[in-house]
């Protein structure tokens, strides 16, 4: 599936920069955190204050996206693998900014 795609894709995104995040994906609905591994509980994500740098980043790269880490992105049928190629680039590009600050 798409959402299983995007899940994976921005994970080894991930864990080839070493930025410390991981994706929480229930279907076609995702969240993206930063500084954990794990989220149980808002304790978990609460101290992350990388979301807004990547958030503005992506916007950049023209992925339209929830401004909060809080709310959920959705990947839709209307998306295609071009769609889906475009976020993880835009991902990409968002998160290896990350690992320059």
């Amino acid at each position: 599936s798409y959402g299983q795609k995007l899940e994976n894709g921005i994970n080894e995104i991930l864990l080839q920069s070493r930025v410390k995040g991981m994706v929480n994906r229930v279907g076609s609905m995702f969240s993206i955190f930063f500084n954990t591994d794990r989220v149980k509980k808002y304790s978990d994500i609460k101290g992350s204050s990388k979301f807004p740098e990547f958030f503005w980043n992506v916007i950049q790269k023209g992925i339209l996206m929830p401004p909060s880490q809080y709310e959920s992105m959705f990947f839709t049928i209307s998306h295609d693998n071009e769609d889906l190629k475009r976020t993880l680039d835009a991902v990409k590009v968002a998160i290896n900014v990350l690992t320059h600050e």
